[in-house]
């Protein structure tokens, strides 16, 4: 039976992209919420900047995770196995 719990979660090809996404959405959000912090008319909201950043990744992660494990467990299902 393939692997479908945590082990799929924490693969590497799953988590390379949602990095990939994270650095590129979280680097877009931080110019437009950070604006004025990078710039130096305010502070920098270190709290918000980490947030930016794990908020897509977490996103991008559980949706890849949940569509890769949608597709074996179809997948198991065409070929005549049983689901989890």
């Amino acid at each position: 039976m393939p692997n479908t719990g945590l082990g799929l979660y924490f693969s590497r090809p799953l988590m390379q992209r949602s990095l990939m996404v994270a650095v590129i959405a979280g680097t877009l959000l931080c110019l437009i919420n950070q604006w004025q912090g990078l710039t130096g008319e305010a502070p920098i909201d270190w709290p918000k900047i980490a947030l930016t950043y794990c908020v897509p990744f977490l996103v991008s992660s559980i949706s890849a995770y949940l569509t890769v494990r949608s597709q074996i467990l179809k997948t198991m299902e065409a070929q005549g196995r049983q689901e989890l």
